[in-house]
């Protein structure tokens, strides 16, 4: 595993939150950059606002373009094309491990009061060909970010409502699982006993640990405070447990280690970086590499950035 050097602030410490640097190159200053990651290399570029991505069981990438209001999918390193022309305001997409993809949307009017009027919606979808059906039995607050624990519960964040849901199994939905705060990304350990969620709309960017029988969150780590606005987007984990941070306001993408003591920045620089897939063993998709999807229209591969990769299953 590649060294960190230590940044960030620990779990119980505080930091208050300061003005914003103007340029990413200058955020990048105060988090040193990823040893051994290369440069981030386009795939493709489109104009897309792509939001949230998985693989499936085949190994393509399936990824939501939000306000083209499509489904794309990527078979191979390079361009996507489009699986559904027509899914609403698309968010969050997982594979639920039955040879379809879970897409979640609810970006409506009615998301802010979500908490009292569910608008958002699970969707089963063929990535085959784009046709889709009802997940849920009910509908969620918003299926912004999606993503699922190893019992199949999937966890639905709203990044405009105090309102995290979990939906079982069986498609029940637990609404307001979690309720401290607005959540966007997520991502939940391998014991499944964390789920990991960040924070958009504030000026104190963090990542929370919430445990996902309780549903009673922490905060478990935070950037530097020249980063305290960057706007967290998505996060993700590799198999060793480091996290994957998308910091959309800043334009930039952050590893940080599973012990939580310290971070890096795997790249800057960029318009609005919003998904992340890390890459997987037994697909054509570099299993040390992580892929970026920005609302800029963009689709990145950052190499070695992924000292342990994702299994094969």
């Amino acid at each position: 595993m590649a060294a960190f050097a230590a940044t960030g602030v620990a779990a119980n410490a505080t930091a208050a939150p300061t003005a914003a640097p103007t340029a990413a190159t200058h955020q990048a200053a105060s988090m040193p950059s990823c040893p051994n990651a290369g440069p981030p290399q386009v795939l493709t570029t489109d104009l897309a606002t792509f939001e949230g991505g998985d693989f499936d069981d085949e190994g393509r990438l399936v990824v939501s373009n939000w306000l083209g209001s499509n489904v794309h999918r990527m078979d191979t390193p390079g361009r996507t094309h489009v699986i559904n022309p027509f899914l609403l305001f698309p968010l969050g997409v997982v594979n639920n491990d039955d040879g379809r993809m879970v897409v979640g949307n609810g970006v409506t009017t009615l998301a802010p009061l979500s908490q009292f009027i569910p608008s958002g919606q699970l969707l089963s979808m063929n990535p085959d060909d784009g046709d889709f059906h009802a997940y849920a039995r009910q509908l969620v607050s918003q299926g912004n970010g999606l993503t699922r624990g190893p019992d199949g519960s999937i966890y639905a964040s709203n990044d405009l409502a105090a309102s995290l849901d979990k939906i079982l199994p069986n498609g029940h939905v637990i609404k307001g699982f979690y309720q401290s705060s607005g959540t966007n990304g997520g991502t939940v350990s391998a014991d499944g006993k964390t789920l990991y969620v960040t924070e958009t709309f504030t000026l104190d960017a963090k990542v929370i640990a919430i445990d996902t029988t309780t549903g009673r969150g922490r905060v478990y780590w935070r950037p530097p405070a020249s980063l305290a606005p960057a706007h967290l987007d998505d996060v993700k984990r590799d198999g060793a447990g480091n996290l994957y941070v998308a910091a959309w306001g800043a334009g930039q993408v952050w590893r940080v280690s599973a012990d939580g003591e310290s971070a890096c920045v795997l790249m800057a620089d960029e318009l609005l970086p919003a998904g992340l897939v890390v890459g997987k063993n037994g697909t054509r998709f570099a299993p040390h590499s992580l892929f970026v999807l920005t609302h800029g229209g963009r689709i990145l591969e950052i190499p070695d950035a992924v000292p342990t990769p994702r299994p094969a299953t």
